[in-house]
Order: structure tokens, then C-alpha cells, then sequence
């Protein structure tokens, strides 16, 4: 059935996305960019299974395999891209809805690990703080 084949691709994903994450560097946002993400699509993978099982039936077995991924944004689009193609517009808007949710997560994701910006911030560095009514115009 096609909806088993989307799951697998959707849960061997995660599962490699997951490697990513304990994989990038700690120093910068990379680390906490892809735990952010990997924790958004593991809620996102339930919602899906749960509809498309609930639509089209349970999954019998999943084949899958955890790979390293050299862009990981990238790679999670074109699986959300594969199975979006596997759905009708109409019959199927919950579930595409959901692979939309997924979409964005994912350029969301790839925006936050193309800003370059740190989570640690050095002693020297000349941050400037102040309130929301303090807030320059």
C-alpha cells in the first residue's frame, strides 16, 4: 500500500535526522536547530500514521534504514515531497495538510542553520539589552 511505503520513508527519516542532530556541532545553532526540528516531525510523523492509518489501514511492517544526511532540511523535503505526490488534493487535505506542516517545519529548519548565529555567546561580545518599552523604533 502506498501509505505504508510514505510511514517508512517518514519514520527512517526521523530516525536519521535524530543521528544529525547528536552529530552537529554544539557550539553553534546547529545542534539545537535540527533537536528542534527532529522533535517537531516526530509529532508531525504520529499525526500523519494516525490519519493515514486511520483512512487506508494499519501498517503491517516497515522497511527502512538510518543514513547519514549531508543536508538535512534538503533530504526531509524530498521525502515530504515523494509522499505528498502519493495523496489526492480533495480526498486527502488532512493528510496533505499535515505533509504542509511538515514542509514548513523543515524551511523553517533550513532558514534557522543558514543564519550562522551562535547560541554561545563569548564575555566579549557587546550585546546591548533592554525592554519592550526600551524597544528603539
Amino acid at each position: 500500500m502506498k501509505h505504508s511505503k510514505c510511514i517508512c520513508s517518514l519514520v527512517s527519516y526521523n530516525a536519521s535526522l535524530l543521528l544529525a542532530h547528536w552529530q552537529a556541532d554544539t557550539v553553534t545553532n546547529e545542534h539545537k536547530a535540527l533537536g528542534d526540528l527532529y522533535d517537531k516531525m516526530v509529532d508531525l510523523v504520529d499525526d500523519f500514521a494516525e490519519v493515514v492509518m486511520g483512512k487506508y489501514g494499519l501498517v503491517d511492517s516497515c522497511d527502512g534504514k538510518i543514513t547519514t544526511l549531508d543536508n538535512p532540511t534538503d533530504a526531509g523535503l524530498e521525502v515530504v515531497k515523494e509522499a505528498q505526490g502519493e495523496f489526492t488534493v480533495g480526498e486527502d487535505d488532512d493528510v496533505l495538510n499535515i505533509l504542509a506542516d511538515m514542509s514548513a517545519a523543515l524551511n523553517k529548519a533550513a532558514y534557522l542553520l543558514k543564519s550562522g548565529t551562535t547560541s554561545v555567546e563569548s564575555e566579549d561580545d557587546d550585546v546591548e539589552e533592554f525592554s519592550t518599552e526600551e524597544m528603539p523604533e
